[in-house]
Formats: structure tokens, C-alpha cells, sequence
């Protein structure tokens, strides 16, 4: 069994709301522009940027303690409404030909970017990813494990678990199906959300149990 104190201190100490809002305001953006115009890179860069991984984290501390429920969810809905806000008002500009600068952009009205958050057969793989990302970063910040002594340092490396974990674009491109009337897709892209979420935390909580001593 492992000292996992270091985890529990760095998730003590980050995450407040004040700080998350304007990052998912403007990466939310940033993803749903990459979906519409089918960017990858665009997508990719967004998932860099997002910081919803980090009140998801939160809920890890002292598991599952209803305080932490509390907080976390709390902090996540606000989030999610943000994210799948934008997406909505991303797509209904998309569509308003008296904004110039956007109806020349290269929309396609359904874009690989956007299909890939509904296909069912990718689901599986997106959850087995999750529950790998969750072991991973108990297992990298336990043992009292500095930030600069981590694979990539602590915040490259968290940052580099967000990419690996789709939790922003399934939102936006949730929103984006709103705006079109197709809530089936937009009910199939918060699915996919809630997926990998659950898939990370249960990763993580487990690999904690099994794994730390405290």
C-alpha cells in the first residue's frame, strides 16, 4: 500500500469555481468552432485548455463524502450549462447570415467531429480509456510525488490526462445538437460525457482503494 497524502493535499488546494468559468467559456467556444468546421486540432486544442477535469478530481478526496458530492456537483452543472450554452450559441451563429466573418467559415452541416460524439460502437473504448486515466494519475501522484518530478510535471501532465479523456466536446457538440432540434444526438453526447467521467472516477477511486493507505 502507498502514502497517497500528496493526492489528497493537490486536490484539497485547487479547483474553485471563481477560477474555472472563464477558461470553459472561452475552450467551450473554442470546441464548438472546432467541431462545426471539423478541426481536429481545433478540438484537441480546446480539451488543452478545458479545466473540467478539475472539480471532477475533487470528488476523489476522502471518497465520496457527501460534502464532496456536494461541492463537485455543484461546480460541474455550472460548467456543463456553460459549456452546452455555448455550443448552442455557437451553432445558431453559425447559421445567421448577417455575421460575415461567420458564414464564410466552411460549416458542414454535419461534420466528423460532431458524428464521432454519437457513434455508439466508440463508447466502449472512450470508457476503457477513462478507467486507464483514473488509475494512472492515482498512481502517478502517490508516494508523495512532486510536481516536478511527475512523468510530464503535475500540471502538464493533468492537462495531458484532460486531452486523453473527451469531456468538453461531448458538451458542446451536446448544445450544438440542441440548436438543431436533435436531442436524441444531444441526449447521446452528454451520455458519452457522463461516461467518461464515471469511467475516470471509478479508474481512480478504485486504484486508490487498492492502492494508497489512505
Amino acid at each position: 500500500m502507498t502514502d497517497c497524502s500528496y493526492v489528497n493535499n493537490m486536490i484539497k488546494e485547487k479547483y474553485k469555481l471563481r477560477d474555472s468559468i472563464i477558461p470553459t467559456i472561452f475552450s467551450s467556444i473554442i470546441a464548438s468552432i472546432g467541431i462545426l468546421t471539423d478541426s481536429n486540432t481545433v478540438v484537441a486544442g480546446s480539451m488543452l485548455l478545458s479545466p473540467l477535469l478539475g472539480p471532477i478530481t475533487y470528488l476523489i478526496n476522502d471518497t465520496f463524502k457527501f460534502k464532496n458530492i456536494k461541492k463537485m456537483s455543484g461546480t460541474m452543472t455550472i460548467l456543463i450549462a456553460i459549456s452546452m450554452f455555448n455550443g448552442f450559441m455557437i451553432s445558431k451563429l453559425f447559421k445567421n447570415k448577417n455575421f460575415e466573418l461567420i458564414s464564410t467559415l466552411p460549416l458542414i452541416n454535419m461534420t466528423k467531429e460532431l458524428k464521432s460524439r454519437t457513434t455508439k460502437n466508440l463508447y466502449l473504448y472512450s470508457f476503457i480509456i477513462a478507467i486507464i486515466c483514473g488509475i494512472i494519475y492515482i498512481t502517478t501522484f502517490s508516494d508523495g510525488v512532486e510536481s516536478d518530478k511527475g512523468f510530464l510535471g503535475e500540471e502538464v501532465f493533468i492537462t495531458a490526462i484532460g486531452l486523453c479523456i473527451s469531456v468538453l466536446p461531448p458538451l458542446a457538440a451536446s448544445g450544438i445538437y440542441i440548436e438543431r432540434g436533435e436531442y436524441v444526438n444531444a441526449l447521446s453526447c452528454y451520455a458519452l460525457f457522463f461516461l467518461n467521467v464515471f469511467g475516470f472516477l471509478l479508474g481512480a477511486v478504485l486504484c486508490k482503494k487498492y492502492h494508497c493507505k489512505n
